[in-house]
């Protein structure tokens, strides 16, 4: 089981990808580089708006026409991300699309597992019977109770698009 890192802007001066903001900061839409800073390694986050109420390391479908961001499902269709903030309605916030992420899973999935979604919004699970993602994802480490947190990689990840 993982923890959600500390992300440190590399392409855009003043981002944070924990940051909250009331009114856009960015224009909607925007990508920014941000390095981890435990382990080095790089990820693109996009700024979106959001639609729901995230806890950090939910999962997010993402509507490309409005950069909108809503609780991932089982019966969306758009970008797939993960959100390290705890954003409410009608902030704006940064959702993670490549690299290596950080995501809130249901119990029992299996290392290197491919993923998909989950009944329960936000979540992943491994089970089959969600959605699985166009540029999959899968799992880098196991989760033995609901709500741990675990690596996946992502490489600007679909659902529901065919």
């Amino acid at each position: 089981m993982s923890s959600i890192p500390n992300w440190e802007a590399i392409s855009l001066p003043g981002a944070d990808a924990q940051q909250i903001d009331a009114a856009a900061v960015f224009p909607v839409g925007t990508e920014a580089v941000f390095r981890d800073e435990t382990t080095g390694g790089v990820a693109t986050f996009v700024y979106c708006l959001s639609a729901s109420t995230f806890v950090a390391g939910y999962g997010a479908y993402i509507v490309p026409t409005t950069w909108t961001a809503t609780l991932l499902a089982d019966s969306v269709v758009g970008y797939v991300g993960f959100t390290y903030a705890a954003l409410t309605s009608g902030k704006y916030g940064w959702f993670q699309i490549t690299g290596m992420a950080y995501g809130i899973a249901k119990a029992g999935i299996v290392s290197g597992a491919q993923i998909s979604s989950s009944a329960e919004a936000g979540k992943l699970d491994d089970d089959g019977s969600g959605h699985t993602f166009a540029n999959q994802i899968y799992a880098l480490e196991a989760a033995t109770s609901d709500g741990d947190v675990v690596k996946v990689f992502l490489n600007r990840p679909t659902i529901g698009v065919t």
